[in-house]
């Protein structure tokens, strides 16, 4: 019997291959777009050029990053009712417990009045 070197590629074979060289183009684009280059050349495939940004763009960006969205001032006035309420629950669990105080003293100064008026049996 002779034996052939000829290597039969199966499915398995095909997709070890196709998964290392996407995975190696990715690389090698990832490494493009994050650059910091100016000027990018990748053959004739890739060709890109950055610049900085100027100081009214860059103006223009800081003022929308410390710009408020909508979202967030109604977010910031919820919490601002939440804590309103907060303090008027206190309030009133407070004025609850000074009324009732206020109740048992004069509860007190009717029973006191109540005795002085019956007198003291002997």
């Amino acid at each position: 019997m002779s034996e052939s070197n000829d290597y039969v590629w199966n499915a398995n074979d095909w997709s070890n291959i196709i998964t290392i060289s996407a995975s190696a183009l990715a690389s090698v684009l990832l490494v493009l777009f994050k650059s910091r280059c100016v000027n990018i050349n990748l053959c004739y495939f890739y060709r890109s050029e950055k610049r900085p940004p100027t100081e009214e763009e860059m103006k223009s960006l800081k003022d929308k990053i410390n710009e408020k969205k909508p979202i967030e001032k109604v977010k910031n006035d919820i919490h601002m009712i939440n804590q309103n309420i907060n303090k008027i629950k206190v309030d009133l669990i407070s004025m609850r417990a000074d009324i009732s105080i206020i109740k048992d003293y004069i509860n007190q100064q009717k029973n006191k009045e109540q005795e002085i008026s019956k007198g003291w049996i002997w």
